[in-house]
């Protein structure tokens, strides 16, 4: 689903930011390769709590290149309903999730944030996010 339904490519250009433009043609190929491994075992470790959860899409509406669908997310035993919005680009005609923000947190923003972080800390040396990646999946694949 994953792979089929987000732009994967897309995020990691985004979320790599400055850094993207700077790196190998290599570098970029295994970024976007380490970050959809780092995505899948991270955070499906995150999302394997849910259990029961119905969603109910509120609205959608245009967003530039592409459009924004709000959710609101019942889990039992919770008063309130998450919110959570979902933007969608199109990738030759069919629609691909490009970011979810969580009750106005944006994922794609945070990782970037993240990422860059490690980045500047390190001397601008790509290899210590793709260290961080490597260390995160294989904590999270156990």
């Amino acid at each position: 689903m994953f792979h089929e339904d987000f732009d994967c490519p897309g995020i990691a250009r985004f979320v790599l930011g400055r850094y993207w433009r700077s790196a190998s043609a290599e570098e970029q190929q295994e970024f976007v390769r380490l970050f959809e491994d780092y995505v899948v075992f991270v955070y499906t470790a995150r999302l394997g709590d849910f259990g029961g959860e119905t969603f109910k899409i509120r609205s959608s509406r245009s967003d530039g290149d592409g459009i924004i669908v709000s959710t609101d997310v019942f889990s039992p035993g919770r008063t309130s309903p998450l919110r959570i919005d979902w933007r969608l680009v199109t990738d030759n005609g069919v629609y691909k999730i490009s970011d979810v923000i969580v009750e106005g947190v944006s994922m794609s923003v945070t990782q970037r944030s993240e990422f860059a972080s490690v980045v500047q800390r390190n001397g601008g040396q790509l290899r210590s996010v793709f260290a961080l990646m490597r260390e995160k999946t294989a904590r999270a694949a156990h």
